[in-house]
């Protein structure tokens, strides 16, 4: 069983997911800029909305078993790291 971390506040929350999570499910490269994302730690903080359908959707039709544990902070420590910073497609 993989266990996430929800991270909410007031205004919006975001799920602690490791980036080899991400990099293992090649969907690194379509995080948005609303997502944060740690360097010390190579964690991702992905926005709720649109982000974290990029892990959920696929680890679950992998057969993962998810626990989903809820943290909740006002404001949220989230919003104090680096938003992540997609790379630009070429033409």
């Amino acid at each position: 069983m993989l266990t996430l971390i929800h991270h909410t506040d007031p205004g919006h929350g975001w799920l602690q997911v490791p980036a080899v999570i991400l990099r293992e499910l090649n969907t690194i490269d379509k995080v948005s800029g609303y997502s944060y994302y740690c360097e010390r730690t190579d964690t991702f903080f992905l926005e709720e909305d649109e982000d974290v359908s990029l892990i959920i959707e696929p680890l679950r039709a992998a057969g993962e078993d998810i626990f989903i544990e809820e943290l909740y902070q006002d404001p949220s420590f989230v919003r104090s790291l680096p938003r992540w910073q997609p790379k630009e497609e070429t033409a």
